[in-house]
């Protein structure tokens, strides 16, 4: 990684510290910008929280978030008031859903460069802070209108604080950190949850565990008892008004089955895959993950107080993920700082043996991926409304083939005009432009969207979905749906009394995963998951015969990964 910023060498560090700020914004503003307000929400979590706080706002609530008119536990309230603030600044849209995110990205690097800049140096912090911007999961997450963002804020807030207690002598009893450390981790957890305060406080013990010289450990500025009852009295402003108000709802469903029950079983039926987050770690943080061996290298030596510390954050959400039945892979997310802070301690001379055998294993296993997608976009009859995904997938290895010569250009120290930052500019551009004409092309084939703009629902009117239930419905039309009632849709396509204005019938939907398997296979992928169509030929007579008259739709369903094709009946 030497001369990855060449152009900072000659440069004072007191110049480094003024200026390195500016650069993570303009990186994270280069990078998270392009294609946030185009791309259609992604999966049912973003529909779910940009929607539940419009019908906060509506409902002129604080305190308990709504989806389609009924509760929603899944989270707590904060991350709900930081998405108003970004329907103030940008309107009710995907910006404006995602703008909280987009803030908090770029927050968490600046705490990573003061981190790095206080117990290492300010290059360290620069590194490690454009390292978390330019890793691909990051990349995703950091432009998601979901709770992540503000929870790994305030877990990395959370650990500088502790770090500076716990590691450095004579901090003043009721200095900046301790306020800096407590308060973090309430937020964190109205945020999302206990893993908030988890994660932190297991940095702690696993840093006194394994760094055993406790005397170079400062525990009484810690100060625990006044520290979790000022974290606990934030946590109770607003958990026991949401517990009194949902009658200990609020902790039944969004403690007891978001937190523990996904714990001891599969959500959505996933099945547990052993080892599965060491093995996503290798797309997770990729390019950086590449250099592992170096963040190891650099762990143990010095492995002094600090170095333990980092590696019990490094570690703990993986120990704590592990034996989780859930699996996703942002779920070890909060522990991505340690590893570029990690990775960037020291700036290396050269690459021992070790360090380029992980680098070549990394890159050729991306060169298989890259391979597999260049195929995919040569052999694969794109064609028809199945046209824009050609060019989704175009960008998709545009994105992967930048940050590949980021790899190489860090590790073989390639230059363009004489410098290597000029290089990973130039992919940083490419990364940016990718998700841009992605989110273009996303955006014209989503149903929900379609849906909005061809039918125009009016406002409160009734409408029903059977198969095809996305949450997306309710944000892009803005109204109460009924997703599949135990009335059968024959019956309510006949009903002459208070018959439904709109009703949406899930005719096929091929599965991306269904589709691979049968690729391999040698059988005929194009073969649907769910074949509804007869059915949807027969409900079309009906309803034609009872004043409805008949669209098709489809497109991309992000939520379960498939294509889908949907006949809408409309009253006329």
């Amino acid at each position: 990684m030497k001369d990855l910023f060449s152009f900072l060498d000659a440069a004072a560090q007191d110049s480094l510290k003024k200026i390195a700020p500016f650069l993570l914004l303009f990186a994270a503003l280069v990078i998270y910008i392009p294609g946030s307000a185009n791309l259609p929400l992604l999966d049912r979590d973003e529909p779910r929280f940009s929607e539940a706080t419009v019908e906060m706002i509506d409902r002129g609530e604080w305190v308990i978030p709504y989806f389609n008119g009924n509760y929603r536990f899944d989270k707590p309230a904060l991350v709900y008031w930081l998405m108003r603030v970004g329907y103030i600044l940008s309107c009710v849209s995907e910006l404006g859903a995602r703008l909280h995110s987009i803030v908090c990205v770029y927050l968490v690097a600046v705490v990573i460069y003061c981190i790095g800049l206080r117990f290492f140096t300010a290059q360290t912090g620069l590194l490690a802070g454009l390292g978390w911007l330019t890793c691909f999961q990051t990349l995703v997450h950091g432009r998601l209108a979901v709770a992540d963002m503000p929870m790994i804020l305030f877990v990395v807030l959370a650990h500088w604080g502790l770090m500076e207690l716990l590691l450095k002598k004579n901090r003043p009893p009721w200095g900046v950190f301790f306020w800096v450390t407590w308060l973090s981790l309430g937020l964190g957890f109205l945020t999302k949850g206990p893993i908030a305060l988890l994660v932190p406080l297991l940095s702690v013990l696993g840093c006194c565990f394994v760094f055993r010289k406790k005397q170079h450990l400062y525990h009484r500025q810690l100060q625990l008892l006044p520290g979790l009852a000022l974290t606990f009295f934030l946590i109770a402003c607003w958990g026991i008004p949401a517990l009194v108000l949902t009658k200990g709802a609020f902790w039944d469903v969004g403690i007891g089955t978001h937190v523990v029950e996904r714990g001891l079983d599969a959500f959505n039926g996933r099945v547990p895959i052993p080892g599965y987050y060491f093995v996503s770690a290798f797309f997770s943080l990729f390019p950086w993950i590449a250099f592992g061996v170096r963040s190891y290298g650099n762990c143990r030596e010095p492995f002094d107080a600090t170095a333990a510390f980092l590696a019990a954050w490094l570690l703990n959400p993986y120990f704590i993920f592990l034996f989780y039945k859930t699996q996703l892979p942002h779920y070890v997310m909060p522990g991505f700082a340690a590893f570029f802070l990690l990775l960037f301690r020291k700036e290396p001379d050269s690459w021992c043996k070790a360090e380029k055998i992980c680098w070549y294993s990394v890159m050729a296993l991306w060169s298989l991926i890259l391979l597999i997608l260049v195929e995919a976009a040569v052999f694969f009859p794109f064609s028809g409304s199945l046209a824009p995904l050609s060019t989704v997938l175009l960008a998709l290895i545009a994105l992967v083939a930048a940050m590949y010569i980021t790899s190489l250009a860090v590790f073989f120290r390639w230059k363009v005009f004489g410098r290597t930052d000029v290089l990973l500019f130039c992919c940083i551009i490419i990364i940016a432009g990718s998700f841009q004409v992605a989110a273009n092309e996303l955006r014209k084939i989503n149903p929900a969207i379609a849906i909005k703009n061809q039918i125009g629902v009016p406002k409160d009117v009734k409408k029903i979905a059977y198969g095809f239930t996305e949450p997306s419905l309710v944000f892009y039309t803005g109204e109460r749906w009924v997703f599949n009632p135990d009335v059968p849709i024959e019956n309510v396509l006949k009903e002459e009394n208070d018959s439904p204005y709109l009703v949406l019938f899930l005719s096929r939907e091929w599965k991306l995963d269904r589709y691979v398997n049968r690729l391999f296979k040698g059988q005929n992928p194009l073969v649907p998951n769910k074949d509804n169509s007869a059915d949807a030929a027969a409900l079309t007579s009906i309803a034609k015969a009872n004043g409805y008259k008949v669209l098709t739709f489809s497109g991309v369903n992000v939520g379960t990964s498939s294509w889908a094709e949907v006949a809408a009946f409309v009253r006329k």
